[in-house]
């Protein structure tokens, strides 16, 4: 078994086999469909105690799975370490000029590092951690400010990256990262480590975009007018995470080749963050068209019925659609909507809703349906809608427009795409609304139901437009080209 070499190397954060959705369903619909190909999986958790539950069931040529907690807990040593020689080379590829050249510096010393599974212990816990912690502190121009804070925020990012750069290092033909960040850092070591290999870079969303979002929301404790730097959009805590993020994007988009997305404007952000226009194209989503039936939809129902699949959570902007439907409701009083998906993953976000809905009095027309089988699901509404505030290239609007169902969906990610593109003259498959605008989204929802016309050349282009671009087969025929290429050159040049 030492000699064991896998085929593809999937580098997985926070999904796969344990999430289900999105892009843990496109994992497994490469590895199920590939059973030529052997698969390993790195996945990398928050912790060492995160839920180890598969969603999926593995096929046979899934062999290895390595798992990678970025944030596990480490047992204090009775004494700290005197000093730790790569440390210098950590503080230069994360202060803020945040060189590539640095980092590949680090990521040298911490492959060939003869004690490299004890480089984050020896690393944190080093007389030498301690004393250039308190020289930065000072450097920084953070006098007045908590040292502790300062001492444990950027604990927390350094201890991310080592435990990276401490991680195994198995051997793969082929390393397929599928985001950047921790994951892009992580096949990027790998690559290095075994320099004849390829590294791949597969985005659903633009990881830097995705972070610098949740960063924007979050609160920090140097959030005040002496350290707020309106150039930066925040402190020097918020602007050390955000570039260490842009660091990890660019350095796999230094040596990945090729860098795909799902859809144009995703690849357009790439290169706007850094990656080289040549490397670039584009592989959408696909779906097996063998598992939903097609129905032309003439017109909706006396009852419209429209329909939501996705949790319950802020990003999905669940009160804009509700909103929407008290406008739709107040012309079109039988309008049922109907709401599936799982709502624990924010209780708090929930029960807003469900008093928005009371407050709207909407509690004949809008329902929440929790987990519901989704193909059975589509047999009963005449409209799709989301109106999330983000999204990559959704699976339920391929699902929904396969089965003739015109689709409403706000102008993010691949939406626009999706339903807009022109492909062999077809027709639209249904209407993109502005972001958090529910009044947008009403008048979407209205022309369809008012317009049996419009509505019926929705729903026949659905799935002709489905068959065109967003086939299961087209994915899968396109990936096994690229890995087969690949995997031949692989073999030629050993």
């Amino acid at each position: 078994m030492s000699d064991y070499i896998a085929d593809v190397t999937f580098i997985i954060e926070g999904s796969y086999p344990y999430v289900s959705g999105g892009v843990a369903s496109w994992c497994h619909q490469l590895v199920c469909n590939m059973p030529d190909i052997q698969f390993d999986l790195v996945i990398l958790q928050a912790t060492s105690k995160d839920p180890r539950v598969p969603k999926y069931e593995l096929p046979k040529n899934v062999i290895n799975l390595y798992h990678v907690p970025l944030y596990a807990k480490l047992k204090r040593p009775l004494f700290l370490y005197k000093s730790f020689p790569g440390y210098n080379l950590f503080l230069e590829a994360i202060d803020e000029k945040f060189s590539i050249e640095s980092l590949e510096r680090l990521v040298d010393f911490c492959i060939t590092y003869k004690g490299r599974k004890h480089i984050r212990k020896k690393m944190i816990f080093s007389q030498t951690f301690f004393k250039l912690m308190e020289e930065l502190f000072h450097s920084e121009n953070l006098q007045g400010k908590s040292f502790l804070t300062y001492f444990w925020l950027l604990r927390s990012l350094i201890n991310g990256y080592l435990s990276v750069l401490s991680a195994p290092l198995p051997k793969a033909k082929i390393y397929h990262a599928v985001s950047t960040g921790y994951a892009g850092l992580m096949a990027t070591v790998l690559h290095t480590a075994n320099p004849n290999s390829v590294l791949m870079l597969t985005e659903h969303g633009i990881y830097t975009r995705e972070r610098t979002m949740e960063l924007s929301i979050a609160e920090w404790p140097d959030q005040d007018r002496d350290n707020y730097i309106p150039e930066f959009g925040g402190g020097f805590y918020k602007r050390l995470w955000g570039n260490s993020f842009a660091l990890m994007s660019h350095f796999i988009y230094k040596y990945a080749n090729p860098i795909i997305s799902l859809y144009q404007k995703n690849n357009d952000l790439q290169i706007e963050e850094g990656a080289e226009p040549w490397k670039v194209s584009t592989i959408p989503n696909g779906i097996d068209l063998s598992l939903y039936s097609f129905r032309e939809r003439k017109k909706v129902a006396d009852s419209p019925q429209i329909g939501f699949i996705g949790r319950i959570v802020k990003i999905k902007d669940v009160k804009c659609l509700i909103r929407a439907a008290e406008i739709v409701v107040a012309k079109h009083p039988t309008a049922q909507f109907q709401l599936a998906g799982p709502s624990e993953e924010d209780e708090d976000y929930f029960e807003d809703c469900k008093e928005l809905v009371s407050l709207l009095n909407l509690q004949d027309n809008l329902h929440f349906l929790g987990r519901t089988d989704a193909k059975a699901f589509y047999e009963t509404i005449d409209i799709m809608v989301l109106t999330s505030l983000s999204e990559g290239q959704p699976l339920v609007m391929l699902e929904a427009a396969a089965c003739g169902i015109p689709i409403v969906a706000s102008d993010v990610g691949g939406c626009s795409e999706i339903v807009y593109e022109k492909l062999d003259g077809l027709h639209q498959c249904g209407l993109v609304t502005l972001q958090k605008d529910p009044k947008s989204t009403a008048r979407a929802l209205i022309r369809l139901i008012e317009e049996p016309e419009f509505f019926n050349a929705c729903s026949k282009a659905g799935r002709l437009r489905v068959e065109t671009k967003y086939s299961q087969k087209k994915l899968i025929d396109t990936y096994h080209g690229l890995y087969t290429k690949h995997l031949e050159l692989y073999v030629s040049e050993t």
